[in-house]
């Protein structure tokens, strides 16, 4: 969002005002994050892409910024600001519509991990954009990886 710009920051503009004030003020719009829902214990309940698309709706435009996962921009400006190469940076997650599709978005190579709401068999059936290079049971795998690159050096 746009600095100095008040209206920028205003998603819902304080007080009572109609639709139409919403369209003509919203100059600019910005949404934090697009998955569709979160699963929690049997649980499901819409998460921050839901409420971005009332905005959108309610408003009448689109966002401008899209600043989450699986934004391609976000992955690029982090790999930026901390100097990484994409080449060799592994994004991991366990989400393949967000964690692996950011993370092959801004050209990294992805690792699944089956401790969230995807199952390896869903990761593994995924579309080209959202199909891990590699699955495993557990993030526990990156230690003995890490201990025995450490070894070998």
């Amino acid at each position: 969002q746009p600095r100095g710009s008040r209206e920028a920051a205003e998603v819902r503009p304080r007080g009572s005002r109609d639709l139409a004030d919403v369209q003509t003020r919203s100059r600019h719009a910005s949404r934090v994050s697009i998955p569709p829902r979160v699963c929690q214990a049997a649980t499901l309940a819409p998460a921050g892409g839901v409420w971005a698309r009332c905005v959108a709706m309610t408003s009448g435009r689109e966002p401008d910024i899209v600043c989450g996962k699986p934004s391609r921009s976000l992955g690029k400006h982090m790999l930026s600001a901390y100097g990484l190469d994409p080449a060799t940076t592994c994004m991991v997650g366990d989400r393949v519509d967000t964690d692996i599709e950011f993370g092959r978005a801004a050209g990294m190579h992805t690792l699944f991990v089956e401790s969230g709401t995807t199952t390896a068999e869903a990761a593994a059936a995924a579309g080209p954009e959202q199909r891990p290079d590699f699955i495993a049971e557990s993030i526990a795998v990156l230690e003995a990886a890490l201990v025995g690159e450490a070894a070998s050096d």
